[in-house]
């Protein structure tokens, strides 16, 4: 039987790019809470494969919460918002399980992504698959048609900048641990812009990803259990940590945003409507 004091209590599903690296520091540095200690990214489907569910189960999953400690438990996946098959197998396990989702301006979320594509895993990210990752408003009601209203909870990238103190205790209140605590991370910049300092070990480290999809494409599970044991996941994250270097972030031309803006206005008018919130810092084009 699994123990029910390792139960994840909740996932943060994403928008990608949307400060979900902060968070997750925030939340792990809070003595109630253990979060898995990179992107697990256990229910998601890469380039429409297999996942690690499909290929291991639910224990799977379990197993990689075996050194959680804490009262509550839960894991960082952006993935998990755009693809559209992972809510309703998470509601399937876990029909109690709390969802954060994190948003940002669009437009911004947009350029954050095909930067961060183009210096950390040399590819270009298409504008089609950037602009779909900006729409939030269908992707998060896949989560409120099988959680309930109140075990979703949307939070908003901006309202880190205006303060960051109200909002990690706004997410502390809604895990149900001390408010009070103030995590060293805190103060520290969120969703800055950053390439590679070393590219070679960029590329060592995509080469581990790589080999790892491989042996999935081929169902070596017992090749990939043997990996994890070795802690080459936890490898590859440090490096990734480690290896950034802060950039300035690129300008989006003033047509191009016009451009962008005109599909992202009916989305985030539906977010309006659906959070009661004035968006109208996203509706901006300065």
């Amino acid at each position: 039987m699994q123990n029910k004091s390792k139960k994840p209590s909740f996932i943060l599903v994403g928008a990608s790019r949307c400060a979900t690296n902060w968070i997750s520091k925030c939340l792990g540095e809070h003595p109630e809470i253990y979060v898995y200690p990179h992107e697990l990214m256990f229910f998601y489907h890469p380039s429409g494969k297999k996942s690690n569910y499909e290929l291991e189960g639910i224990q799977g999953y379990y197993k990689r919460f075996e050194r959680a400690r804490k009262r509550v438990i839960g894991e960082i996946s952006p993935g998990y918002l755009i693809d559209t098959k992972v809510a309703s197998t998470i509601a399937k396990h876990f029909p109690e399980m709390k969802i954060i989702i994190s948003l940002r301006n669009p437009v911004k979320r947009y350029a954050s992504e095909k930067t961060y594509f183009k210096n950390f895993q040399y590819l270009e990210v298409s504008e089609e698959e950037a602009i779909n990752g900006s729409l939030y408003y269908d992707k998060i009601m896949n989560y409120f048609k099988v959680f309930p209203k109140k075990n979703i909870k949307i939070i908003f990238v901006e309202d880190i900048k205006k303060n960051p103190k109200r909002f990690i205790q706004d997410l502390y209140k809604f895990l149900e641990v001390e408010i009070k605590f103030i995590p060293d991370s805190l103060y520290e910049k969120s969703n800055e812009v950053s390439k590679a300092k070393y590219p070679f070990l960029e590329k060592y480290r995509q080469g581990i990803s790589k080999i790892v999809e491989k042996l999935k494409e081929k169902k070596q599970v017992k090749i990939i259990k043997i990996l994890r044991k070795t802690k080459l996941n936890e490898v590859s994250w440090y490096i990734w940590e480690k290896n950034r270097k802060k950039i300035n972030a690129p300008e989006i031309p003033k047509e191009e945003k016009q451009r962008l803006m005109k599909t992202f206005i009916p989305d985030i008018k539906k977010i309006e409507k659906l959070t009661k919130r004035d968006l109208l810092e996203w509706k901006k084009i300065d």
